[in-house]
């Protein structure tokens, strides 16, 4: 049972990545079909975030929250779309991606300090810190590989993105709170919907975008 469960979290997990990457690299018009695919599923979230009982609590945030959806996705679209779109999503996302399996695997394991408990509280301080160094130690491997870049930049980029990363994971987290709901509709058997899936995606790509 342990080793199907493994394998079906696998599964998933390489159907979350490739439906990101996968696009950038084959190119248009996989590009815009994905993101309108992840802007209808994203809206249908929003939506059910902003009709249950407690939307009071969400207040105008509910007329905030499509028009903020539809820049993300858009600007993520476009970053894929550019002169190395492939490159540049991939870097964005290893760092985000990475980042979160890291805080979940050390977090899981050694999480004692919960930094955020009201907006998170299954984030611990040891997660985040074996996610950072998780992420340093993949690119620098990939950069080593593939991007080359002087050690300077992947440190500021890979700062500011895992920053701009963790912005949204825990802005979504806090609407799901107020609005007194653990997880957005699921849409695969161990994750919970797009917004829980790419919210740290979403923020970082279109500060990557306004980067470079």
């Amino acid at each position: 049972i342990g080793s199907d469960r493994h394998w079906s979290l696998f599964r998933d997990q390489v159907v979350i990545v490739g439906l990101v990457l996968v696009p950038a690299l084959v190119g248009e018009p996989w590009i815009l079909l994905v993101g309108l695919l992840l802007l209808v599923r994203g809206l249908y979230e929003v939506w059910g975030l902003c009709t249950q009982g407690r939307k009071r609590l969400l207040g105008g945030v509910c007329w905030f929250l499509p028009p903020l959806l539809i820049v993300q996705i858009g600007l993520t679209v476009d970053l894929a779309r550019g002169p190395d779109g492939f490159s540049k999503l991939m870097w964005v996302y290893m760092f985000t991606e990475i980042f979160d399996v890291g805080a979940y695997i050390i977090g899981k394991r050694f999480g004692r300090h919960t930094p955020f408990p009201r907006l998170s509280p299954h984030k611990s301080t040891e997660g985040l810190l074996g996610g950072v160094l998780l992420v340093l130690l993949v690119a620098s491997v990939v950069n080593g590989f593939l991007y080359r870049l002087p050690w300077s930049i992947v440190v500021w980029q890979g700062a500011i993105l895992l920053v701009a990363g963790l912005v949204g994971d825990l802005f979504y987290s806090h609407l799901k709170r107020r609005a007194g709901c653990k997880d957005f509709p699921a849409v695969s058997r161990h994750h919970g919907g797009v917004l829980d899936i790419y919210d740290a995606l979403l923020m970082a790509a279109p500060i990557y975008w306004v980067m470079t």
